[in-house]
């Protein structure tokens, strides 16, 4: 068997053709040596390897573009929702409260949307309470300028008169009684202002307090009123302790039986009637006067409004009275509940918690 002794492989290249030289040393048994030279053509391995090269530079530029294709959406996708985050803050900032963001996902950007939307809900919410209580108060002063402008004006007028020289003393004592009068009547409309503006956003500590006395203190402040109508106030209440505040009690029950009183025609009867049963007292103010009809009652509870301005004016009413009484109740945690059939009278309806 031959002996390859050496072996050689060289590159080079004639005009444009590539070519690979290999060259071995045999040496046969008897000792005779051989060199054996293999020539061969190799351009298409380098048009290959070009080949190659060239796909893999389109390779590498059409990855570059995919990448970078790929990596706009999805910034695009991770920053949209943030833009639309922005654009629905400013909306809402100048003043459309009822934008919202859409939610198409659960990640960190979803429930960040999330609790965006909550808040907007919320300021929504706000905003909606600060209107209403501003287009209250502003309906509140329109009210309280017309009730204060009426009785001024005529206490202007009487004033006048009191000072004419020709006025008789029949007109001088018309003046001033309207002139006191009017006066009572804005005192009373000064006291109920202050004390519905103290209620209004206080709280009160509520205490066991026995009912019937405060009943029969409140009916007697009034008893001069219902004496001058030859009215009976008759109080019918079990012997119970209910849980409240005793001034703000006396308060309540002294506007009801007030207005009861004016309500009712000489020589009536008005009743403060209350029965217990399952831990409440169930309170009814009842009097058989003039009534109040549909209306009417469904406003009666707002500030200033009268359903018989002529007879309100006349006894000194100002239209707070009720509105008074709603806020004692609310923070007695109940409601005032008023049924009334007109010209048959009202019955008004209070529950008090018995601890």
């Amino acid at each position: 068997m031959p002996d390859i002794t050496t072996a050689d492989a060289a590159f080079f290249t004639l005009g444009d053709v590539r070519y690979l030289a290999c060259r071995e040393s045999i040496v046969l048994d008897d000792g005779q040596a051989f060199d054996l030279l293999m020539i061969r053509d190799i351009h298409y391995l380098t048009e290959y390897q070009n080949t190659l090269f060239r796909f893999s530079i389109m390779i590498a530029a059409l990855s570059t573009i995919a990448i970078g294709f790929l990596s706009f959406v999805l910034l695009r996708r991770l920053t949209k929702p943030l833009a639309d985050l922005g654009k629905a803050a400013q909306r809402i900032a100048g003043g459309e409260y009822k934008e919202r963001v859409r939610v198409s996902t659960k990640d960190e950007v979803g429930q960040f949307a999330e609790t965006f939307n909550t808040m907007a809900e919320s300021v929504e919410g706000q905003i909606r309470e600060m209107d209403a209580l501003v287009q209250d108060r502003q309906q509140f002063v329109d009210h309280l300028a017309h009730e204060i402008r009426t009785p001024i004006t005529a206490m202007i007028g009487y004033s006048q008169i009191l000072m004419h020289a020709k006025a008789t003393d029949v007109d001088r004592q018309k003046a001033a009684e309207y002139i006191g009068q009017q006066s009572m009547r804005l005192k009373l409309l000064s006291e109920k202002l202050l004390n519905l503006s103290r209620l209004k956003y206080d709280a009160v500590e509520l205490s066991p307090v026995s009912l019937p006395p405060i009943l029969h203190a409140a009916a007697s402040t009034l008893q001069s009123l219902a004496m001058a109508k030859e009215l009976s106030i008759k109080i019918c209440v079990p012997d119970v302790v209910v849980l409240g505040d005793a001034v703000l009690l006396e308060t309540l029950f002294q506007n009801l039986l007030e207005n009861a009183i004016h309500a009712s025609g000489e020589g009536q009867e008005i009743e403060a009637i209350g029965a217990a049963s399952d831990g409440i007292l169930h309170m009814e103010i009842i009097d058989r006067g003039i009534g109040i009809d549909e209306e009417n009652l469904q406003r009666i509870i707002e500030p200033f409004t009268r359903v018989d301005t002529a007879r309100s004016r006349q006894h000194g009413g100002v239209g707070i009275g009720l509105a008074l009484c709603k806020r004692i109740c609310e923070l007695h945690h109940t409601t005032l509940s008023i049924a009334s059939i007109q010209g048959q009278g009202t019955t008004v309806k209070v529950d008090l918690t018995i601890p």
